[in-house]
């Protein structure tokens, strides 16, 4: 073998092991399978379950046959390391038309907006649940404010409504860990 090849060869076989990871959509199918035996263990009606899950899983366009489904949903917790989500945290959002809208976290410290059409303007249904007159164009700008501190995200969701996607524990290389505003407990 030449010189040539023992130099290509490893670039090569390392540019093929960062095409082999899993996209968003792939994981977010594999954890569908895996957290969603049946309709009604996924889509129970209250706003306040599975913190943390990815929720567009069930309540995404490929799911919710006959259930809400959201454009884009996540919880929010106040800490880093906390275990129970925030209440009342204040989620901030600006689409790439430059639309404006937020939503409060409920108690579980979830939160979800979906589309209505039929709206003049957003729609505040309580307990963490917003409906819009629109379909956010992504990217999406976003904060989050609680405890009187306000965190900007630091880049713009290019496509992933559920925000727990991304957000998943632990933080790592492929992860950013859970969405938290205050760093220390």
């Amino acid at each position: 073998m030449s010189a040539r090849w023992l130099v290509i060869l490893p670039v090569l076989a390392l540019a093929l092991t960062g095409c082999l990871g899993e996209s968003p959509e792939e994981r977010a199918r594999r954890e569908q399978d895996r957290l969603c035996a049946s309709e009604r263990e996924c889509d129970d009606g209250d706003p306040e379950h599975r913190p943390g899950q990815f929720c567009l899983l069930c309540h995404g366009p490929d799911y919710a046959a006959e259930g809400v489904r959201f454009a884009l949903a996540g919880t929010v917790y106040l800490r880093k390391g906390d275990l129970a989500g925030v209440e009342a945290a204040r989620v901030a959002l600006r689409d790439a038309a430059g639309r404006e809208f937020d939503v409060l976290t409920n108690r579980t410290g979830n939160f979800m907006i979906s589309v209505a059409p039929g709206l003049d303007q957003p729609r505040d249904r309580g307990r963490g649940q917003l409906d819009i007159p629109f379909t956010p164009s992504y990217p999406l700008e976003v904060s989050v404010t609680a405890s009187s501190r306000k965190v900007e995200m630091r880049s713009r969701i290019q496509r992933e409504g559920s925000c727990n996607a991304c957000h998943a524990p632990p933080e790592s290389p492929s992860s950013p860990g859970r969405i938290y505003v205050l760093e220390t407990p």
